[in-house]
């Protein structure tokens, strides 16, 4: 059975009967993916003799939850900065990662 109403001329139909009652999201867990992801592959970004230059990210994580992440083409400058945000007493950890 279905009920129908005019509001506003619009006509909304809501289905009588076992819907009514459940709650939403009740079948979350049907929804949601079983399977765990699976680990990213290293990439050889030695290997490709196109680059003129690599990138190197500096991600720092603070105490309070915030993140801030930097981007350099210097392996050495990406490690200093690293470095010199661990000693801050705000830093949880600072970690140097190669993106391409």
């Amino acid at each position: 059975m279905i009920e129908c109403t005019l509001l506003c001329g619009l006509v909304f139909a809501v289905k009588a009967g076992r819907d009514r009652g459940r709650e939403p999201f009740q079948d979350m867990d049907n929804l949601m993916k079983t399977a765990p992801k699976k680990a990213r592959a290293k990439s050889d970004f030695d290997k490709d003799r196109r680059r003129k230059h690599h990138h190197f990210l500096v991600t720092v994580y603070y105490e309070d939850g915030e993140k801030f992440g930097r981007v350099y083409t210097d392996k050495d400058k990406a490690s200093r900065f690293a470095e010199r945000q661990r000693r801050s007493p705000v830093v949880k950890a600072a970690r140097v990662s190669q993106v391409s």
